[in-house]
């Protein structure tokens, strides 16, 4: 999902995003705090630990397993009352911070 200027935006619920448009998302989040724009390829934070543990620790993003025996992971930031929710550790915790940078509703391209 290459991002020109110009292109045609789409809003969706952070809980609906697929893994690529949560990567999407934290790479623009990144890139902001760096002051640069947003390059392919994008790094995949919901899948390398070497990515998105420095992302967690710096957050201070929290993760734990649902205590309902679903197996599921939930993440939560620091000093928030936001989490997000999924089957994998670090796309529930790239997930919140993806709520806690952007909010509920994120505009990606389309």
């Amino acid at each position: 999902m290459a991002f020109i200027s110009g292109d045609e935006m789409k809003k969706v619920a952070v809980k609906h995003l697929t893994q690529y448009e949560i990567c999407w998302c934290v790479e623009l989040a990144e890139c902001r705090l760096r002051g640069e724009a947003v390059r392919e390829p994008i790094p995949n934070y919901c899948a390398d630990w070497s990515k998105a543990g420095p992302i967690i620790e710096r957050e201070r993003i929290y993760l734990r397993e649902a205590i309902n025996g679903s197996g599921r992971a939930i993440a939560s930031c620091a000093n928030t009352d936001l989490f997000a929710e999924h089957s994998n550790m670090l796309v529930a915790a790239m997930a919140c911070y993806v709520l806690a940078t952007f909010g509920d509703v994120v505009e990606i391209p389309k």
